[in-house]
């Protein structure tokens, strides 16, 4: 058995965070991927580490994996100059062989299985195509994590404390936000209302699914409502399924986040009151405003 059969003997486990030679930082980056078909990876952006590389020149190496990872890319990814981007790090351990860390970004999300499989770098060696190595360590971004840190953080990993024949490649990828992400940033920074239900309307047209107790509680108090007093609603449900986006894209409410706010009570003309994120129990005044009293003494 040569060397090149004993070097893909290895289940890749093994990860350049754990070689002798190479500096062993116990990195917060990422989530590492579990192997085998049960496991799907799903996302946009993949921190890949390669022990046990034979190429020693990165620029091959650089070429060798967009030409490899292409196939398992979308379509429309691979024709288009930024559907791909690629930027890493070649280290070299004790004995002088290559080790290799490669963030890569793609357009469109991919769902793989078995993804070390995806990833695998083909060489030539000998006139024949080859895997260059399957010590193959992947970690994608944490749940929750927004994009554009662990691009940033994952970078920032790579020139952090470049040892002696250390080479990066690729072109460093600037820190990205998808435009949903912005276009909810924009929202949830507004402090106008009129201009939250401009960007609401304009970003995210699609119709609400309006249940029908919530339909009859806006008819009773917005379209059909003639005398006595106003009834409060309150809205149960996970984060993020529109809520409160909901209840702004009506009338001229004001909106009162997480504790009381004296200036938007002060606005005029408004026409109802959103509290979101609210402790009721916490909130001095939640019977008052619940109860929609006509008048009330708030200090």
């Amino acid at each position: 058995m040569d060397d090149h059969d004993m070097d893909h003997e290895s289940d890749g486990s093994d990860s350049g965070y754990d070689t002798r030679g190479v500096r062993r930082e116990d990195t917060p980056i990422g989530k590492p991927v579990k192997e085998g078909r049960q496991y799907r990876v799903h996302g946009r952006a993949f921190f890949i580490t390669y022990t046990q590389s034979r190429v020693e020149d990165p620029e091959e190496f650089h070429a060798c994996f967009r030409a490899s990872v292409q196939a398992h890319i979308h379509p429309k990814d691979r024709d288009d100059p930024e559907g791909l981007q690629v930027y890493g790090v070649m280290e070299l351990h004790s004995d002088g062989r290559p080790h290799y860390h490669v963030l890569m970004l793609i357009k469109h999300s991919v769902q793989w299985r078995n993804a070390r499989e995806k990833v695998r770098v083909w060489i030539t060696r000998d006139e024949q195509s080859v895997v260059d190595t399957v010590a193959i360590n992947i970690k994608t971004k944490q749940r929750g994590e927004r994009m554009e840190k662990f691009i940033e953080d994952t970078q920032a990993y790579f020139i952090k404390d470049l040892g002696e024949g250390s080479v990066l490649f690729g072109k460093r990828i600037e820190g990205v936000t998808s435009k949903k992400e912005d276009h909810w940033r924009q929202v949830i920074d507004e402090p106008d209302a009129d201009e939250t239900v401009r960007l609401i309307k304009t970003h995210y047209p699609t119709p609400w699914k309006i249940t029908v107790p919530m339909r009859k509680w806006y008819n009773d108090n917005f379209v059909n409502h003639r005398q006595g007093r106003h009834k409060s609603l309150i809205l149960e449900g996970p984060s993020g399924c529109g809520k409160t986006e909901w209840a702004m894209s009506f009338g001229r409410p004001v909106r009162l986040e997480g504790g009381w706010s004296l200036d938007e009570l002060m606005k005029r003309d408004y026409t109802h009151i959103v509290l979101n994120d609210m402790f009721l129990r916490d909130f001095r005044y939640a019977r008052q405003l619940l109860g929609c009293q006509k008048e009330a003494t708030m200090t």
